[in-house]
């Protein structure tokens, strides 16, 4: 009877050391150990006219392609303007770059470059897209350096320009993100929805 009780609390013991053992391990384990996963998703959406009235154009015949870019190196592609990248590893820096495929002068004429010669010359007042727009040069300032560039467009389309992209949010002072979205710091899942913009076409007469 002794045995049987001394066995049974050495079995007792040993259960109790199992179990304090497991609740160490645990309370030990660094939470970064365990990571999550998410997705980023949204679309190149053509649905933006910086005028009122449509202007008749072979928007559909425009290809969009989005790159997710981490650590330098693209580890994604998506052919379709809109694009899903999932099991995206918590915690860690993601930029999506979406382009267009080709380049054109579709859209762009001589109004664009008297726009954006007004606007360099204090007259015309432009909106922060048509800002995007008139900036061909992508160094933020519409200056005479994007007039010349225009102009060149103008005279030959092989000097025109491949859309820029602008989120939905983009405001031109400090709100939404243009020609890529960068994503620091990913805690969940993210949906980013980009505006294609037809870079020269400053009156938006081929703008999706």
């Amino acid at each position: 009877m002794k045995d049987l009780l001394l066995n049974t609390l050495a079995m007792n013991i040993i259960k109790t050391f199992f179990a304090l053992m497991v609740i160490i391990s645990l309370a030990s384990c660094d939470p970064d150990d365990v990571k999550n996963t998410y997705t980023i998703s949204g679309k190149v959406n053509n649905v933006y006219f910086f005028i009122a009235e449509p202007f008749p154009g072979k928007i559909d015949s425009l290809q969009f392609a989005v790159n997710l870019v981490s650590n330098d190196q693209i580890i994604a592609t998506s052919d379709d303007s809109v694009f899903t990248f999932s099991g995206l590893e918590e915690g860690k820096s993601y930029t999506v770059i979406p382009e267009q495929l080709g380049t054109e002068g579709n859209g762009i004429s001589a109004l664009d470059l008297v726009m954006a010669r007004k606007y360099v010359e204090g007259i015309e007042v432009l909106d922060a897209f048509q800002k995007l727009a008139a900036d061909v040069s992508k160094n933020n300032v519409v200056d005479a350096t994007d007039l010349t560039l225009i102009e060149n467009c103008l005279l030959n389309t092989e000097h025109c320009f491949n859309f820029r992209f602008a989120t939905d949010d983009y405001d031109g002072i400090g709100t939404g993100q243009t020609d890529q979205y960068v994503i620091n710091n990913l805690m969940s899942d993210v949906t980013i929805h980009f505006l294609p913009i037809n870079t020269g076409d400053v009156s938006g007469t081929h703008n999706p």
